[in-house]
């Protein structure tokens, strides 16, 4: 996507303060990606691609009402998949949720891999806790022969 902003095999990230819709753009990343064409906030889209949006953020509620209104062909249920938010939150440190994941990757074998939000991934803000969380995202990601971007 774009001039090399997403890319497979690496990391990007999409930060903003609370409520500016940072889950609603990932969500829309998505959707162009199903799509394989158009442009996402004026990035062209270079490609048709998977995504698993892995999230703690959006109740089943809100997921429901935001995929009611999209309206979106039942023909995308194989190129978007979206986590119900984990019961005890986004645990990249337990080796058991880390597995899970690893499964839910190789069996759908993303594209892109999209975490919302990020600071329900890390326990702290501080760096070795990033680093930390980055490269257990990248053990997991191994899952899958796509080489996702995350």
């Amino acid at each position: 996507m774009g001039d090399y902003h997403i890319q497979r095999g690496a990391i990007s990230v999409l930060a903003g303060a609370p409520g500016v819709g940072k889950s609603r753009a990932a969500l829309s990343l998505a959707i162009r990606g199903a799509y394989g064409e158009g442009d996402w906030f004026g990035l062209p889209v270079h490609c048709q691609f998977r995504t698993l949006m892995l999230q703690n953020e959006n109740g089943l509620v809100r997921l429901h009402h935001d995929f009611e209104e999209i309206k979106l062909p039942a023909a995308f249920d194989s190129w978007l998949r979206v986590s119900s938010p984990p019961p005890l939150g986004m645990l990249m440190d337990n080796p058991l949720f880390r597995s899970e994941l690893r499964a839910m990757v190789a069996d759908f074998a993303p594209h892109l891999l999209t975490v919302d939000p990020w600071n329900s991934v890390t326990r702290d803000a501080m760096e070795k806790d990033y680093q930390q969380a980055f490269i257990w995202l990248r053990e997991v990601l191994t899952e899958s022969k796509e080489n996702p971007a995350c």
